[in-house]
């Protein structure tokens, strides 16, 4: 699951010029969080199970 918030919301201006010079459409701040079950299955072997949170940017081209 996670959540983005798009940061062209708050200087639209801004965003425009950054689309029409570099072209980058959006801007986004993101967090993620990522839940891996991995047990083999039940049976004896590695566990590769992970719970983590991501946080970044993230632009739209």
């Amino acid at each position: 699951g996670g959540v983005a918030f798009l940061l062209d919301v708050l200087q639209p201006r801004f965003a425009r010029d950054f689309d029409s010079g570099l072209g980058i459409n959006h801007s986004y701040l993101f967090a993620e969080y990522t839940y891996a079950d991995v047990d083999n299955f039940g049976k004896p072997g590695f566990v590769l199970s992970s719970r983590r949170w991501m946080f970044g940017l993230a632009l739209d081209y």
